[in-house]
């Protein structure tokens, strides 16, 4: 390659310069795997690029004559600015999927910072200075279109959500799956012919009384199932994506004991873990329906993993806060079950599997069974303090715990593709939620039992 007349010119620098080229290309080919939910919202990412920006504008002499900015550094910053937007996201990406970091401390700021700088810097010197000057005609048209790929690819504008839902065709038109309203524009999509919601009797008495309180009402599941007219047990659900798919057992589970099953479920807003202003509004919504409709049971129903709940296991503030959450709910309803899902799956179906993630983030059965004991232990700890504030109407169903005891609790483990079999990308398939069926029905039938002899049955 490097022995082209047009290459000739460029010497032994060039053709190494082109080998750190394909090197950084691979770095952004592996980047691009890195799945979409792991960048931050578009806010932080704008403030981001106004920051590159002002150094951008300030460190080029056509636009200041301030002293300050005529520094080698700052025009050095000016130079890598708009290379280093470019890749502080993928990079910011790529640290929380591979090394699993989902706190960005000061430490993990300062190793994305330094990383990002020292990319950039390879950009700068390596790809973007000598393209500009090779004697190809149209060196200068294929940096400005490799800027213009990257800035589509990771533009604080785009959103890319995947969902890769295995829901059995037996149950397509299962009342059962009226819950997953997360799901039904997906499916709408794929499906044309088949709607999840066939028969969903519309809750605008639900809708009205929570109003503005939350605003993503598509996003959610307001659904009244009719259970047994002569009954007088509303039952309400609420939860993240996970309750939608435990939702069709607890409903089959109390069926022709209720008169009305009610759910509000909201992805990604799990209840029990440190709240975005989102999942706040949801919450908020919850506790005024749950206000005036006073249910005799609220389910929560929620997936959780370690990193998530580690900031309410261990520290006194949230615990404060939960025990707010835990004073109204209750005083809502007559129990509360609390059935926290754990552990959610490290390999997401939607991204393309590889040796690195194999190695780093496929657990063995052991491996999940001593993570979830370490957890567990933490959680419980927790739920014991919270117990101090004598909930005697707070029931926790437990159900990582109830996954790890049976003899064949791990049907659900699928050994052929080296990962759990889940439905979603976090959710457990329909052999786990059988196995847990039988000992969450002993759990409610208790519950229903002491609804009946309080007179609400």
């Amino acid at each position: 390659m490097c022995e082209s007349d047009d290459l000739k010119k460029i010497g032994l620098q060039d053709c190494i310069n082109a080998i750190i080229c394909l090197a950084l290309a691979s770095i952004v080919i592996l980047l691009s795997l890195t799945p979409d939910y792991t960048i931050h919202p578009v806010t932080l990412r704008l403030s981001t690029l106004a920051a590159m920006s002002f150094v951008l504008i300030a460190g080029n002499k056509p636009f200041t004559r301030a002293k300050i900015f005529e520094l080698p550094i700052l025009t050095f910053l000016g130079d890598i600015s708009y290379v280093a937007y470019l890749v502080h996201w993928p990079i910011i990406a790529f640290t929380k999927f591979y090394f699993d970091v989902t706190v960005f401390g000061v430490f993990e700021g300062s190793f994305v910072l330094i990383l990002s700088l020292l990319v950039a810097s390879a950009v700068h010197f390596h790809l973007e200075r000598p393209s500009l000057f090779w004697p190809f005609p149209l060196s200068t048209t294929v940096v400005i279109v490799a800027y213009a790929l990257c800035a589509l690819a990771f533009t604080p504008l785009l959103y890319r959500v995947r969902h890769e839902v295995f829901i059995p065709e037996s149950v397509w038109a299962s009342e059962s799956y009226l819950w997953n309203n997360h799901l039904d524009q997906h499916w709408k999509s794929e499906h044309k012919n088949r709607t999840l919601f066939a028969g969903c009797v519309n809750d605008t008495s639900g809708k009205h009384i929570i109003g503005k309180t939350f605003l993503k009402m598509e996003k959610n599941s307001h659904c009244i199932v009719h259970g047994n007219p002569a009954s007088n047990l509303d039952i309400l659900m609420v939860g993240n994506s996970f309750a939608g798919f435990s939702a069709p057992h607890f409903h089959d589970i109390a069926a022709g004991r209720y008169r009305s099953l009610r759910g509000i479920i909201q992805k990604g807003c799990s209840f029990l873990q440190p709240l975005s202003q989102r999942c706040q509004q949801y919450r908020d919504a919850v506790f005024k329906l749950a206000d005036v409709t006073r249910p005799a049971l609220i389910i929560v129903s929620m997936r959780t993993y370690a990193p998530q709940m580690g900031p309410i296991v261990e520290n006194d503030p949230a615990l404060a806060e939960m025990k707010e959450i835990f004073d109204k709910l209750s005083t809502y309803a007559r129990f509360v079950v609390v059935d926290d899902a754990y552990p959610a799956a490290r390999v997401p179906s939607s991204v393309p599997t590889s040796l690195l993630k194999r190695a780093r983030f496929n657990q063995s059965i052991a491996d999940l069974k001593q993570d979830y004991k370490a957890y567990s232990s933490r959680f419980r700890h927790y739920f014991d303090r919270v117990k101090h504030f004598n909930y005697s109407n707070i029931v926790r169903l437990e159900t990582g715990k109830l996954m790890f005891n049976g003899s064949d609790v791990f049907t659900w483990y699928n050994p052929h593709n080296g990962h759990s079999r889940y439905c979603d990308d976090y959710h457990l398939s329909n052999e786990a939620f059988e196995i847990l069926r039988p000992q969450w029905k002993t759990r409610l039938d208790d519950m229903f039992n002491a609804l009946e002899r309080a007179g609400i049955r």
